[in-house]
């Protein structure tokens, strides 16, 4: 079993996460990614979702 996916999680607040997932309209695990993507910046997370 791997930790990464909860490294991934500690990186970005809770309620980034949140807000990416629940208006990208996303997994959580999505979301993460996006964010991860975007450097940690939701509205470019969501922006790049939208493509």
């Amino acid at each position: 079993m791997s930790d990464h996916g909860d490294a991934e999680h500690a990186e970005f607040s809770e309620e980034d996460i949140h807000v990416v997932s629940t208006q990208g309209n996303v997994s959580r695990e999505e979301a993460v990614k996006a964010l991860a993507a975007a450097s940690g910046d939701p509205l470019a997370a969501l922006i790049e979702l939208g493509r």
